[in-house]
């Protein structure tokens, strides 16, 4: 069963147990009777119809609910939400918290339009965020149920176009789902770079910074400062503004752009711009095996597939993976 493009990942899933004939909807709607922020399918419905799903149709979909969102940090992972992603999707049996997090709202002028045009009725993503619906300027209306069970019978009325006389507003603290922007990194910062950064900006008459600059890699007593990644991160951010000049010539110099591709269903078809150390060989990188050192793990390029990804655990740096499947 396909999405509808403005649906929540919720719904779908939802709609997916419902049609499939099973009664399960506990990896969908807590105890409580809320959505699950992080819902999945569960195994007795797995189909792998989504398989062929274009990549970045699934992903844009999936973000419309607030998962699989990028870091907004350079320095980070830039390719973390793909986990977030493939738990929607388990390979293997999991449970979900007993609670829901999400209330459950909508708007029945909506799903009625929904049922007249596509013949069903679905929960958008917007609804997931606020109080009123963007389309009608009206108040959404809110599941008042106390309970998986009743919220189970409340959905069938609404998604068949009847409206409950006995249903009425929410009048309890609402839980909505924060909206949250995408990361906007034009590229991310490998930390073989941002250890070249350090290594150069520390030395005293540096040829890329002031000569003062290096003091602030120094304690008041002359002892070389003992800097985690995040420190690091913020001198090489404070250098871009500040000297913006020695900073481009060291990019130039000392840095190099690698287009990491990847992909969830198919390959090659999404990718993210890394910096690293220019000349720096991530196969030969010996903190690869034990350590986070470097933000870019392995990870399946066809994740969803159970043979490559038990496969993709041996593949240690992803130079390995794109020799191993070619898509450089």
């Amino acid at each position: 069963m396909r999405f509808v493009k403005d649906e929540s990942v919720q719904s779908w899933i939802y709609r997916s147990i419902y049609s499939s004939g099973h009664h399960d909807f506990s990896s969908v709607i807590g105890t409580n009777g809320f959505w699950h922020k992080n819902p999945f399918f569960p195994n007795e419905i797995y189909s792998g119809y989504y398989k062929e799903i274009p990549d970045k149709e699934l992903v844009e979909f999936l973000r419309l609910s607030g998962i699989g969102l990028k870091e907004k940090e350079s320095s980070e992972n830039p390719v973390k939400y793909v986990e977030e992603i493939v738990n929607v999707f388990p390979l293997e049996s999991r449970t979900s918290s007993k609670k829901g997090a999400i209330a459950i709202s909508y708007c029945f002028s909506c799903i009625k339009e929904s049922i007249k045009n596509l013949g069903f009725g679905y929960f958008k993503a917007d609804w997931l965020y606020g109080r009123k619906c963007t389309l009608h300027s009206s108040d959404l209306e809110i599941l008042n149920t106390s309970n998986l069970k009743q919220t189970l019978e409340q959905l069938r009325f609404i998604l068949a176009g009847i409206e409950n006389v006995s249903q009425q507003k929410c009048k309890q603290k609402l839980k909505f789902l924060a909206e949250q922007e995408l990361g906007s990194a034009e590229y991310y910062v490998m930390p073989c770079a941002l250890y070249e950064f350090s290594k150069l900006a520390s030395k005293p008459n540096g040829s890329y910074f002031p000569d003062f600059y290096h003091l602030n890699f120094y304690e008041k007593n002359g002892r070389k400062k003992v800097l985690i990644k995040s420190e690091i991160y913020y001198h090489y951010l404070i250098c871009n503004l500040m000297n913006r000049d020695g900073f481009l010539n060291f990019l130039d110099e000392r840095t190099e752009v690698f287009e990491y591709k990847y992909g969830i269903n198919q390959l090659n078809t999404l990718s993210e711009k890394l910096v690293k150390k220019k000349g720096a060989n991530c196969s030969k990188c010996s903190t690869w095996a034990n350590t986070d050192y470097c933000p870019i793990k392995p990870i399946a390029l066809v994740p969803l597939e159970k043979e490559l990804f038990f496969l993709s655990s041996y593949l240690k740096t992803p130079c390995d993976s794109a020799v191993s499947y070619s898509y450089i």
